[in-house]
């Protein structure tokens, strides 16, 4: 019989390795943040200590959040990028951003929120196969397009009229 408190879970994208469209629960050896047996209610995703990966704040009911720090290895060179609305909202919710990197396109969407009161880093963070970005292409809740190139690991902000405003590399 199980408990009301349980432990939460982490799954891995096993797509890269496999092939296959496969996740791997990796909670259990993932540390003691993911031991601990509590109602947990919420996540948000966010860089909170700035080194390039993504960190996890859980809230649970009747007990203080936890805060899961990433602390593993980097596989791949990451960057961070910030966007900054004009003419769309000045979050840039909404935004797409197709970023290509060793013949792989990945899409993420820019949005505070996709759990239970909580709001996740509005930062995009994306891991590149070939170190940098060959091309990203950023479309505005505007409908505007702005297309940068051959881009390294780090931090980059993006204005919606100005372009590729700020670089800094990794930390």
């Amino acid at each position: 019989m199980e408990t009301y408190a349980q432990r939460n879970l982490l799954f891995a994208n096993r797509l890269r390795e496999s092939g296959e469209p496969v996740t791997e629960e990796v909670g259990a050896s993932s540390g003691p943040g993911l031991a601990r047996l509590a109602v947990s209610r919420g996540a948000s995703w966010a860089d909170y200590d700035n080194d390039g990966d993504v960190d996890i704040l859980v809230t649970s009911l009747d007990s203080a959040p936890s805060l899961l720090v990433n602390q593993a290895a980097m596989a791949l060179p990451a960057l961070r990028l910030t966007l900054v609305g004009r003419i769309s909202n000045r979050s840039a919710y909404g935004a797409r951003v197709r970023v290509s990197s060793g013949g792989i396109s990945q899409v993420v969407e820019i949005r505070h929120s996709d759990g239970y009161l909580g709001s996740n880093d509005t930062r995009a963070l994306i891991f590149r196969p070939a170190g940098h970005a060959d091309s990203i292409e950023i479309t505005w809740p505007s409908g505007a397009t702005t297309v940068l190139t051959d881009i390294g690991p780090g931090h980059i902000l993006v204005d919606e009229i100005r372009g590729l405003s700020a670089a800094s590399p990794p930390r």
